[in-house]
């Protein structure tokens, strides 16, 4: 009994180990519904949980090599939505009532008994941790203890993860704009190089920024500029696509990396964010009143590395400005221009 109590504990601990390689909100499902499931002997176990980003489930049972997976947990079944909402443990044994529906059994059979239980969170409901047997019995109390046991150390497991992301999002953002700082974006550009240069494949940045932005300070003030840049940030958020990236560049300068994306498809990215901040009415400004500039560059073709790309864009950047604003330019090839006319 001693060396099982030991174990069990050296196993709590494990759960709540969040080392390198183990921040994510599945495996700490996984390794909670095997955990369950190992210790009480039963044939199926499986942890859900949601956080502000994901909803998952991970299930627990021998057909599966004993190891859980992680899987889309679209909605809560009935007895899993009474537990989340009033935090108290449900049990069912066939014949007594109506039984879990199809959604809180993620699709498996049905067994002869199911029982849950909450995974507690201070400031939300977060989950359950559900066990089911093939025999109808009620669940032993040495069994709930641990059950309960289980899904205290889970809570502890995604309280620390939240922490940690909280962190990191810190480490990795604009503390104004929300959106990737100067570190991050320069990590992420060098990658960028590397992995484009080893597959051959092509990829452009976007430099913008406000135009005239001085006026702007001069007349509303420094606090009303920083809220025109947030306000610009989500502009480019909602106008990139998911695989690019947003990062603040400089005092108001933006940058956005277009993986897989020639020159011409940057022009076309580019006057369309033209177009969208040309049409937004920003505090004390009618639409059209805020412009931004842009200079594009394109790998390989306008640099071969992350500073020469870096160089052509910012030079292409103030020729835009020169030329007159609220237009996009490409970097120059030999012997041209290569304007872009302003967006509408």
């Amino acid at each position: 009994m001693e060396h099982t109590y030991r174990t069990l504990c050296q196993k709590l601990r494990d759960l709540t180990d969040l080392d390198e390689g183990r921040r994510d909100l599945g495996g700490i499902l996984s390794r909670a519904a095997e955990l369950t499931r190992e210790c009480l002997g039963v044939p199926y176990a499986y942890a859900a949980a949601t956080t502000e980003t994901a909803k998952l489930a991970a299930l627990s049972q021998p057909d599966i090599a004993g190891e859980s997976r992680p899987e889309s947990w679209p909605l809560p079944g009935r007895l899993c939505q009474l537990i989340i909402q009033t935090r108290q443990s449900r049990e069912w044994t066939n014949g007594n009532g109506d039984g879990p529906n199809d959604v809180d059994l993620l699709g498996r059979p049905a067994l002869a008994t199911w029982a849950g239980f909450p995974i507690p969170q201070t400031d939300r409901p977060s989950g359950v941790l559900v066990v089911g047997l093939a025999e109808a019995r009620a669940l032993r109390e040495w069994e709930r203890e641990i059950i309960q046991l289980i899904a205290g150390h889970t809570a502890i497991a995604l309280a620390n993860l939240r922490t940690f992301q909280q962190v990191e999002s810190l480490s990795v953002t604009d503390d104004l704009t929300r959106v990737y700082n100067y570190r991050f974006m320069k990590a992420a550009l060098r990658r960028e190089v590397e992995r484009s240069s080893r597959f051959g494949q092509v990829f452009s940045i976007l430099m913008l920024d406000v135009d005239r932005l001085k006026e702007f300070n001069e007349k509303h003030g420094h606090l009303e500029g920083s809220d025109l840049l947030r306000r610009l940030a989500g502009i480019l958020s909602r106008s990139s696509r998911a695989i690019d990236l947003v990062a603040k560049y400089g005092g108001d300068e933006f940058l956005i990396i277009l993986p897989q994306t020639n020159v011409e498809g940057a022009i076309v990215m580019g006057r369309r964010i033209c177009a969208a901040v040309a049409e937004t009415a920003f505090p004390f400004c009618r639409p059209g009143d805020i412009t931004v500039s842009i200079g594009v560059a394109s790998f390989p073709q306008h640099g071969a590395s992350m500073e020469t790309l870096l160089a052509a864009a910012d030079e292409t950047l103030f020729e835009a400005k020169r030329a007159g604003r609220n237009c996009v330019l490409a970097a120059k090839q030999p012997g041209q221009a290569n304007r872009i006319p302003k967006a509408a």
